[in-house]
């Protein structure tokens, strides 16, 4: 057993404005979270709640000191009273001016310090625990399992693909009574080739499409539809021949 109890460090911690606050900032909170009661008790007359310490500014300065070499350094009384004011104003903690000291009430304590408020981390934690592998157990192949991520996702394009693929079939299909069906063929296997990333057809990249003013142009551009059109239009028009009758 670990004499002294724990406190809870919740990991969002690590998103927050103190995770980037001065190092100073950081470890006179951590102190305070530490040297905060767990429970109401009495210290030189006056009561101290859960969540409550009393101390005087030396005392922060002191039991926040480090070592170079034998030469003991602790912040200066500036830097500690910049940090316990960026405390308060975050609503991290409050205090109170008393005789002696300041007392120091951190807020939300019970809330942080509750575990019942872990619940799911410490569900998550015992069983990803339970599933780390034990001596000689071969490690779980993650690399297996972005694969068939990487598989399933590349499934569900090509699904998408398909379906909007038919809707442009559907929309060519109904101008079929106005172009040859080899040309139709044809369009439509151009423009529905596909990019590098299979995510997008080739008509999906134009700023603008619209089926029939493209097939327009297409036919204008096939030689052999153009000149069977041209030849159809010049046998309709062309004039039957001139015969003079004479009389007998």
């Amino acid at each position: 057993m670990i004499h002294g109890g724990y406190i809870i460090t919740p990991r969002v911690i690590q998103e927050s404005d103190i995770s980037v606050a001065p190092p100073s900032v950081r470890e006179i909170w951590a102190y305070l979270l530490r040297e905060a009661n767990s429970q109401d008790k009495k210290y030189n007359g006056h009561v101290i709640k859960r969540g409550q310490l009393f101390r005087a500014y030396e005392d922060i300065r002191e039991g926040t000191k480090w070592f170079v070499g034998y030469r003991k350094m602790t912040y200066n009384e500036n830097a500690t009273k910049k940090a316990m004011k960026f405390l308060r104003e975050t609503q991290r903690i409050t205090t109170t001016k008393e005789l002696g000291g300041v007392m120091i009430s951190i807020c939300k304590y019970d809330y942080y310090q509750d575990p019942k408020n872990y619940e799911r981390t410490t569900k998550g934690t015992n069983e990803r625990t339970n599933d780390e592998p034990m001596t000689n157990h071969p490690l779980p192949d993650n690399n297996k399992n972005n694969k068939n991520d990487k598989n399933n996702k590349k499934k569900e394009e090509e699904e998408k693909i398909k379906t909007r693929s038919l809707e442009f079939k559907k929309k060519i299909i109904d101008l079929k009574t106005s172009y040859p069906k080899p040309m139709l063929e044809s369009f439509y296997s151009y423009w529905t080739e596909t990019n590098k990333s299979n995510t997008k057809m080739r008509f999906e990249l134009e700023p603008t499409f619209e089926v029939t003013k493209r097939l327009a142009t297409w036919a204008n551009r096939d030689t052999q539809f153009s000149h069977n059109r041209n030849n159809s239009q010049t046998t309709a028009v062309a004039p039957a021949p001139m015969v003079t009758y004479r009389g007998v």
